[in-house]
Formats: structure tokens, sequence, C-alpha cells
């Protein structure tokens, strides 16, 4: 097996707020549709085969629809070979922020579960629409 010509540090879990919303009433159906959204920053080291990617997921609000809110980032600093040059843009906003999200997702899910409503799963988010 040949290594990539994309590599990444050890992800670092740089913020995270959660708060159980009081106001939450549960629908009748005891369905919630929780809105996710997500911020991608990256900051690129000038003259360097390098950057800092950090991804941060929102969901909830303070409203009677949602249960509870939280915000996370997750970064790293991915390094790429010359030969990755042409697609490293793409490999940035596409790639480096699955890989995170990945990070993220087992965090919010045992965050959650210590609440009355059970563990939230993030769900797969495409990276390729902006």
């Amino acid at each position: 097996m040949k290594g990539s010509k994309f590599q990444f540090s050890n992800p670092t879990l740089m913020n995270l707020t959660f708060e159980i919303n009081q106001k939450f009433q549960a629908p009748p159906d005891g369905t919630v549709d929780i809105q996710v959204s997500c911020h991608i920053n990256v900051k690129r080291d000038p003259g360097k085969n390098q950057a800092v990617v950090e991804l941060t997921v929102e969901a909830g609000n303070k409203n009677k629809e949602a249960p509870f809110m939280f915000k996370v980032t997750e970064g790293a600093q991915f390094k790429w070979e010359e030969e990755a040059k042409e697609i490293v843009d793409k490999l940035l906003r596409q790639n480096a922020p699955a890989l995170l999200l990945g990070y993220i997702r087992p965090i919010v899910s045992v965050i959650t579960s210590s609440t009355p409503y059970g563990a939230y799963n993030l769900p797969f988010i495409d990276f390729t629409k902006d």
C-alpha cells in the first residue's frame, strides 16, 4: 500500500460548547429535526505546502424545536507533496473537513447521550457543495 501525498497531524478539539434547551417541548410524534451547519476555515502557510484546517459544526438553537445546541471545532494541520499541488484546494475544502467530521461525530454522540434525549449522531455532510 502506498501512502497518500496528502497527510494530516493528529486532529485537536479546539472548542466545544453545549447547552440543553430548557424551553424544548417534544412534538407529539417524537420526531425532532435538528438543523446542522458547518463552517470550514483554511489557513494556508504561504510558501509552504501546509495548511491548518478547522471545521466548526453547529446544531440546535434556543427555540422550542431543539432539545439542545452545540458548537464544536476540530482542527488539524495538513501537508502535501508537490505532486498534489494541482488538487490541493479540493483536498483542503472537501477531504480535510470530511476527515475532521469523523472526529467530531463521536464527541457529539457521547455528549448528547448524557442528555434525556439520547445520543445524536451527526449525519453525513456533502462538502462538494458550497
